[in-house]
């Protein structure tokens, strides 16, 4: 009896820890778990990765005088040093093209030999002060404001007239760059290729292939942090379909229009909307209630990996 009772009060504690009321045991989801519910689909991958080579500048020792640049915003104005021949308060430039001129170098009190590169529309030359010496200048070295001319004429031979899968619906219009809702993992066929603006270097138009619908979307240069707008994350050279023979067409079709219904698995739900902002999961008797998060107090609950309730 002794042994018995000694026995029941070891196990206790062991007994405790075992039972939740789906609070206590919830684990806690950190980002690196919300961004391993599933990677971005995607197609060739080294195709990919070579066309996003398309964005990158070269280094500015290799740089030819009459290279041409895209400015694309007036406010190139800012970065210009001083000079009689014209005022920086009135000085209009975007969306013309200027060439380059070569450059000069300046030893500071350091003995440091800064780059100041020179630009000239034809009429004048303007100076721009790099603040570093030319070893810095390297391959994917970007100028604000300006877009390498070189680098749009290798995307325009690249991907004019191509058809690629699309991997996001956030389209443009391509009349007044208006955001819409647009369609994902559909072929689509880039018809045009032009300089961007101040923050992404390409601006791509694209035609759908079964409707005919136009929408154009920003692509950013490979110099800067916006993995998400890369070519690599908003094309696929194959056809994303075919990796998930397993979905229904009618899935399917929401996923294409971003829209979910109820018994989507996760991986149809994150094909659909993309991967949450963050997951809580709340683990009972009955199984393992997750839910997913997204901005605009978006919501979707599942039950044993199935989606039971929505709000979007």
């Amino acid at each position: 009896m002794r042994k018995s009772l000694l026995i029941s009060l070891m196990l206790f504690p062991l007994l405790l820890s075992s039972c939740f009321t789906g609070v206590e045991g919830t684990k806690k989801v950190t980002d690196k778990d919300v961004a391993k519910v599933l990677q971005q689909p995607s197609g060739d991958s080294h195709t990919e990765q070579q066309l996003l080579q398309l964005t990158r500048a070269d280094s500015v020792a290799t740089w030819p005088v009459g290279k041409r640049f895209f400015v694309c915003d007036d406010q190139a104005r800012l970065m210009f040093l001083p000079s009689a021949e014209y005022s920086t308060d009135t000085l209009r430039l975007g969306g013309k093209s200027v060439s380059y001129a070569g450059y000069t170098t300046g030893s500071l009190l350091d003995n440091n030999s800064l780059v100041t590169l020179q630009f000239t529309d034809g009429v004048h030359t303007y100076s721009y002060r790099t603040g570093k010496e030319l070893a810095d200048l390297h391959p994917g070295y970007s100028i604000p404001f300006f877009i390498d001319e070189d680098v749009v004429n290798r995307a325009r031979q690249q991907l004019d007239g191509k058809t690629f899968y699309i991997k996001t619906r956030i389209w443009y219009e391509p009349e007044n760059e208006v955001m819409k809702d647009g369609r994902q993992f559909i072929p689509v066929k880039i018809v045009k290729v032009e300089p961007g603006n101040k923050v992404y270097a390409l601006k791509l138009t694209f035609e759908a292939q079964d409707n005919g619908e136009q929408a154009m979307v920003w692509i950013a240069d490979d110099t800067k942090a916006l993995r998400q707008r890369s070519f690599d994350a908003l094309f696929s050279v194959a056809d994303v379909r075919k990796n998930y023979p397993h979905i229904t067409a009618d899935v399917w079709e929401h996923i294409v229009h971003g829209t979910v219904q109820v018994d989507m698995t996760k991986e149809e739900c994150q094909l659909s909307l993309g991967a949450p902002k963050s997951i809580n999961r709340l683990p009972n008797q009955n199984g393992l209630r997750e839910y997913w998060y997204y901005d605009g107090g978006v919501y979707l609950y599942f039950e044993d990996g199935l989606l039971k309730t929505f709000r979007k």
